[in-house]
């Protein structure tokens, strides 16, 4: 008989790119080189800067695990919480930033309960994760969206509307803004 040496094999193929279940446990520092971050910059390449907990700019190396078919839950921008390991053993230059590699990336969850489990000062990373509720505020210019009217505005507009006229205007900082020209 004729040996069959055909077959399946989409099977071995689906072998080949299994990736390993990823464990609930949460990981926390052990070592002394080891030490929580946040994102502030991703520079592209396998890079970032990231800011440790003790308040220092430091260049992050994106490690290959983290790269590629890996990134799936593993996804890096500015404001993640990630757990470092310096590199002790490398000498840094001056004018340089010291390097560092990526151990652990935390999902919001996993921040949160690592907050109420390590006693550390987490407000050092208040400056870096973007707040996107925040006002920006740039000399006298403020953008942002009020959840109440103002009320002297709301007054002047029922006060055009009682007066019967179809001409809509309204005097907003000294000036006369008129809405059928608009």
């Amino acid at each position: 008989m004729v040996k069959n040496f055909g077959g399946n094999k989409q099977k071995k193929q689906g072998r080949k790119f299994l990736t390993a279940p990823r464990s609930n446990k949460l990981r926390f520092a052990e070592e002394d080189e080891e030490m929580y971050g946040c994102v502030s910059k991703m520079l592209g390449n396998g890079m970032a800067h990231v800011v440790g907990i003790d308040g220092a700019q430091r260049l992050l190396i994106i490690r290959n695990k983290f790269r590629g078919r890996g990134k799936r839950d593993n996804t890096l921008r500015p404001g993640t919480i990630v757990l470092i390991g310096n590199r002790d053993w490398e000498t840094s230059a001056a004018g340089k930033l010291d390097k560092c590699d990526l151990l652990e990336v935390y999902n919001d969850s996993e921040y949160t309960k690592l907050k109420d489990k390590v006693l550390l000062n987490w407000n050092v990373f208040k400056n870096v994760i973007p707040d996107h509720n925040a006002t920006v505020v740039d000399d006298e210019v403020s953008f942002g969206v009020e959840d109440e009217p103002d009320e002297t505005i709301i007054k002047e507009i029922h006060a055009e509307m009682e007066s019967g006229e179809n001409h809509i205007s309204l005097m907003i900082d000294d000036e006369l803004v008129d809405f059928d020209d608009i």
